[in-house]
């Protein structure tokens, strides 16, 4: 991603995935952990481009 709107770290909802935790971002991924069942996602920059994003708060 050329522009990044999130950190590792951060918790996500993003490319239709709710409540993630951003482990790793890469060129052609963005690696994130559910927090509901902490399976592993790969996102592809693909799909995060063009999509709405919410950064939930930390607490």
């Amino acid at each position: 991603l050329l522009a990044r709107p999130f950190n590792i770290g951060d918790n996500v909802d993003l490319a239709g995935e709710s409540d993630v935790i951003v482990k790793e971002i890469g060129a052609l991924f963005t690696k994130v952990e559910r927090r509901s069942d902490s399976n592993t996602v790969l996102i592809p920059s693909t799909m995060i481009i063009g999509q709405k994003i919410v950064i939930r708060k930390r607490i």
